[in-house]
């Protein structure tokens, strides 16, 4: 019978371990000050971070031209840079009248101011021309876009679009730079030249990136003749679409450089801002001349490649 003595006292629990003997006893707790405090656990080292190294990418100017024009893309779609277009040729046929108006005013002052009835001949005939071409080039402007639409095309990817876009940016700035140099050193009416050039190779740049407005479709399953068709009639086609925006960007630099010269009753800036001006009302003809006569060698070798062995 056991007594309360052995009742109360506490059994001592012995572990033993797989071979029979008994284990070592757990670590005590550390005191510090009545305070129990944990076993110190020892943290494994970390390793140093490797060091990253900066590299230039060789393609990073490209891509980082690439990610401008697909930003410019979205931003500026093709119903709305075809619309800008449009807009721009609509006002170009009003600055065109208030452009002959202004010739022939300077011609008939600048006649009797210096006795030169002859200059009041080719100001009539200058306002002839000017008026016949605005009429080919308002009908021809109307007939380039059905004309486009006839003539589908594809291309493998936007590698020659993004091209002809920087392209034209690079031949805008360089126009207006060196019309800038010459007007300081010779004419000032070279910078009217200049900024209607800058302007009409800007906007031909933002139609460069879109080329569903071309009538073409990116396909990268196409076939190497049918590229090659793609790659020839694009710069023509680009020229039918850039017309009506060089129409009416000359329009607006022939009105305000005839104003100026008429004002300052300078021959020479007349003779300029004329001669821009024809350039940019003959581009719809050109333009569209260019592409018909373009189309009809490729489809003449399409029919050849169709039927060769």
């Amino acid at each position: 019978m056991e007594t309360g003595e052995q009742q109360n006292k506490p059994q001592q629990i012995v572990v033993t371990a797989d071979d029979g003997q008994p284990a070592a006893p757990a670590a005590a707790p550390e005191f510090a000050g009545g305070v129990t405090r944990p076993s110190q656990h020892i943290v494994p080292p970390v390793s140093e971070p490797d060091i990253v190294t900066l590299r230039f990418h060789p393609h990073a100017l490209i891509h980082g031209f690439d990610w401008i024009f697909d930003r410019l893309r979205r931003l500026i779609s093709p119903p709305a840079a075809a619309s800008l277009a449009s807009s721009v040729a609509n006002y170009g046929h009003i600055a065109m009248l208030a452009a002959q108006v202004l010739a022939l005013l300077f011609f008939l002052i600048a006649g009797s101011h210096m006795d030169q009835p002859v200059l009041i001949g080719k100001g009539i005939v200058v306002v002839i021309l000017l008026g016949a071409l605005q009429y080919v080039a308002g009908r021809l402007i109307e007939a380039g876009s059905p004309l486009l639409a006839s003539c589908p095309a594809k291309l493998r990817s936007s590698a020659l679009p993004n091209s002809v876009a920087v392209l034209s940016v690079v031949l805008g700035i360089g126009c207006f730079a060196a019309s800038v140099s010459r007007a300081a050193e010779t004419d000032a009416s070279l910078l009217w030249v200049g900024i209607g050039g800058l302007l009409v190779f800007l906007g031909a740049s933002l139609l460069a990136l879109h080329p569903s407005l071309l009538t073409i479709r990116l396909d990268p399953d196409i076939s190497a003749p049918e590229e090659a068709i793609g790659v020839l009639s694009y710069l023509p086609r680009l020229a039918v679409r850039t017309a009506p925006l060089a129409f009416g960007v000359g329009a607006f630099a022939g009105a305000v450089g005839l104003l100026f010269g008429t004002i300052m009753l300078d021959l020479n800036t007349v003779n300029w801002t004329l001669g821009f001006v024809f350039f940019c009302e003959s581009l719809p003809l050109v333009s569209y001349v260019a592409f018909s006569l373009s189309y009809l060698v490729l489809e003449v070798a399409r029919a050849i490649l169709r039927h060769a062995p």
